[in-house]
This record gives structure tokens, C-alpha cells and sequence, in this order.
């Protein structure tokens, strides 16, 4: 009896003292605690799917652990760092156990494209052609596509804006996941094949009006700063820069038969009134036809204005004494 006694507080003492593995992962308790900082009661430490050591006594089976196995960090789910689990999901996105790329590279096929966006797409990750593929044929590979300008490789016009993406990179150097790249209002599309705009630039013709203001509510052409041709910028005649806000589609503001810029740099008067001096007569009849002056309502001085002379006294407004008799 005492031998036995003995056997077995040896055979205790032994079982205490050997390694174990109480989770059945392959790796010992002791290197768990010690080696790889596992967690020695749970197979798969970072439930990715792989278990720690070895996975024969695991659902998938040997050759599915992460240290003996597949070499991948049992204390990381996604050792390449490529957006993927190394293991299993259940979505199919597991690298090792579904999607079948390599879990310790994040480019598997080395094409450009990490694994993570192959599956997302639908890319093959051990296919690298597909990485310089152009699926929706707007001239911008797979690989361009998804990482310089994070458009959709299978649509050839990402934002809609009626440039196909690879125009845009290539051709306008605009945003192809931006329909309005300037932020003017109007679609690079349409500025490009309509406006003849430029869709970098919200004013294109750098008058101080932002193309979409011109189009939309001015109606004043965007790729000339003087519309009306009539000396004056557009963003001067609606600013009142000079004192007036005249109409920049009309060279003739007040259609008293002269220019805005005359009135206003040559002549003085309002170019939004036709008879500034108010005396009846339109200041170009004044200035052209008449010889008065459209800034006196009385040319003369004979206190009868111009208007009344000319319409219903019949006198001469250049002349204070029409008859000469020495009578004002």
C-alpha cells in the first residue's frame, strides 16, 4: 500500500509538472502562457477561425492551425493586415478557409489590388489580370480605379455627371466620384460638352461671377466676362461698381440710344434712365439729334426746359430768344 501511495503522488506530481494542453490546439499550456501569449483554455485566441497550434482536433481539421500550420499570429485575426480574416467568416471573405487567398500576404497575386478589394469586387485574388482589367471600359484599370480615385470599376461613370471616369482622370483632370468638381452648380458633364466651361474653374471667364450664378439666374454668358460687349464686365454691371447696376445682357440698359459705357465714362449720365435730366427728351435724342444737354433740363436758360420747347412751344431749347425780338 505504500508503494502504491507513492506511485500515484508521483505520477500526480508528474502530471502537474508536464506541459498539457487543455484546450487541444496543438500547443502546450506552458508555451501558450510563456511562448505566444495564447490564451491556453481557448483553441482559437483571436477567433479568426484558425486554432492556435494545430487544427487537427479542430473543425477544419490538420493543416488549419495558425503556428504549426499556416504560420499566420494566432494573436492577430488578420495577420497581413490586408482587411481579411485568416481564417473562416462565414460570408466568404476567410482567407485561408474561404476565400482562398494567402493570409500572410495582402496582395496575394502581387496585381495591385489587395485582397480585402478582391473580394469586396469580385475579383479573383490569385488571378493578378484582373487587377489592370477594365470591366466597365472607361479606360481606367481595376487597380486605378479602386485606390488613385476610388471609383466604381464596374461603372463606367461614377458620379454621374456624363464624363466617363477615365475622361475625367485623364483628359479634364476632374473628380470622377464628383459630379460638380468647381462646386459652380453645373455638372462637369454639361460644362465640358455643353457650356464649353471649364469644370476646374467656377468662373471661367474670371469676370467675378461663378459660371452657375451666369447660367442659372443671370443668364449672362460664363466664358465671356462682358456679355453685352458694352465695355463694362458683367460683374460690374450687376455689382454697381460704378454706380448703376445696369443689365449685362443689354449693351443699352435704358435703350435711350446709348452705350452703358458711354453714359457712364464718356457723357455722365444714367444709363439706367433714358432722360436723366428729366426734361422729355431721351438723353441720345439729346446728344445726337438735338445738341442739348442731357444733363440740363433747360439748355438754355431761358427757363422753359427742352422738352417743352421742343414739344409744345415749337422754340429752339439751344436758343433763349427763338424770334430774336430781345424776348426770353
Amino acid at each position: 500500500l505504500a508503494l502504491v501511495a507513492s506511485f500515484m503522488v508521483l505520477t500526480s506530481t508528474a502530471a502537474l509538472a508536464a506541459p498539457g494542453d487543455i484546450d487541444d490546439d496543438g500547443l502546450s499550456d506552458d508555451d501558450e502562457i510563456n511562448i505566444y501569449l495564447t490564451d491556453p483554455t481557448d483553441p482559437d485566441t483571436d477567433g479568426d477561425g484558425l486554432w492556435d497550434g494545430s487544427g487537427c482536433f479542430g473543425p477544419f481539421g490538420c493543416g488549419t492551425g495558425e503556428v504549426l500550420e499556416v504560420g499566420t499570429d494566432p494573436l492577430l485575426s488578420d495577420t497581413d493586415g490586408d482587411g481579411l480574416v485568416d481564417g473562416f467568416v462565414g460570408d466568404g471573405s476567410g482567407e485561408f478557409l474561404e476565400f482562398g487567398s494567402d493570409p500572410l500576404e495582402p496582395d496575394t497575386d502581387f496585381g495591385g489590388i489587395w485582397d480585402a478589394e478582391e473580394w469586396w469586387f469580385g475579383f479573383d485574388p490569385n488571378n493578378g489580370a484582373d487587377d489592370v482589367a477594365d470591366p466597365d471600359g472607361d479606360e481606367l484599370i481595376n487597380v486605378r480605379e479602386i485606390y488613385d480615385y476610388g471609383t466604381d470599376p464596374f461603372n463606367p461613370d461614377t458620379d454621374g455627371d456624363g464624363l466617363w471616369d477615365g475622361a475625367e482622370a485623364d483628359t479634364h483632370f476632374t473628380d470622377p466620384t464628383d459630379p460638380d468638381t468647381d462646386n459652380d452648380g453645373i455638372d462637369d458633364g454639361f460644362e465640358v460638352n455643353g457650356l464649353f466651361t471649364d469644370p476646374n474653374n467656377t468662373d471661367t471667364d474670371g469676370d467675378g461671377l461663378s459660371d452657375g450664378d451666369e447660367f442659372f439666374f443671370l443668364f449672362t454668358d460664363p466664358t465671356n466676362p462682358d456679355t453685352d460687349g458694352d465695355g463694362i464686365s458683367d460683374f460690374d454691371e450687376v455689382d454697381g461698381t460704378f454706380g448703376y447696376f445696369t443689365d449685362p445682357n443689354n449693351p443699352d440698359t435704358d435703350g435711350d440710344g446709348i452705350d452703358d459705357f458711354l453714359e457712364i465714362n464718356a457723357f455722365f449720365t444714367d444709363p439706367t434712365n433714358p432722360d436723366t435730366d428729366g426734361d422729355f427728351i431721351p438723353d441720345g435724342e439729346e446728344l445726337f439729334d438735338i445738341g442739348t444737354d442731357p444733363l440740363v433740363d433747360d439748355t438754355d436758360g431761358d427757363f422753359v426746359i427742352d422738352g417743352d420747347e421742343l414739344y409744345v412751344f415749337g422754340t429752339d431749347p439751344l436758343n433763349p430768344d427763338t424770334d430774336g425780338d430781345g424776348l426770353f
